[in-house]
């Protein structure tokens, strides 16, 4: 319990940071509409290596109000709180914390070990089916594309496909759908392969 626990307290802290830096994200491409495509890339790629890396960096957390919301030690705390680094947010809700989930010296269970431990599971629970439906996602789109006839190079047109997309990693395939016109086809054709050669499926 203690190991899972520990494990979830740590990916909701990440979460929050990473969930600041969104904000931060979203904010700036409202203010810098006329920046350059790639720059709203380089934002995100700000996102996903927080997301992605299970330890803090310093000059990344500098950005946010606090970069551990909520103490690993929390869970033994007699008095447990959260620090937002917003000293307002937390005048208002660390009083009903405490008085919430304050341990009681009569019980053998620390009520916050119960609430970490069940809010693990269904993080874990939750994690395993997103993992599994985008798995059998990518099959039966795998699957409906073995029908896809080659049209020249890596460009494939199918009756499975309503709309243009890539499709594969190392050497993605262009899917297109049938009875497109010619000149048509040549505008979709020389969009997608600008989206491959900035390796956009990569970044996705």
């Amino acid at each position: 319990m203690d190991i899972l626990s520990s494990v979830f307290i740590k990916l909701l802290n990440l979460s929050i940071s990473a969930g600041w830096l969104i904000l931060a994200v979203i904010v700036m491409r409202f203010a810098l509409k006329k920046a350059p495509k790639w720059v709203n890339c380089l934002w995100w790629s700000i996102v996903g290596i927080r997301l992605a890396l299970p330890f803090s960096i310093k000059s990344v957390f500098s950005l946010i109000p606090s970069a551990e919301v909520v103490s690993p030690n929390i869970i033994y705390s007699s008095v447990p709180s959260v620090s937002t680094g917003i000293p307002a947010v937390n005048y208002v809700i660390n009083p009903v914390i405490s008085a919430t989930f304050a341990p009681d010296v009569t019980s053998s269970v620390n009520p916050l070990q119960v609430v970490t431990f069940v809010l693990s599971i269904i993080w874990v629970c939750g994690a395993a089916v997103m993992f599994i439906h985008a798995f059998v996602s990518y099959l039966r789109i795998k699957s409906k594309m073995k029908t896809a006839v080659l049209l020249h190079g890596n460009i494939y047109e199918s009756e499975n496909v309503s709309s243009p997309f890539i499709l594969g990693i190392i050497k993605p395939g262009i899917y297109l759908p049938f009875n497109l016109a010619e000149e048509e086809k040549g505008h979709i054709i020389a969009h997608e392969k600008a989206h491959i050669s900035r390796k956009d499926h990569l970044i996705k």
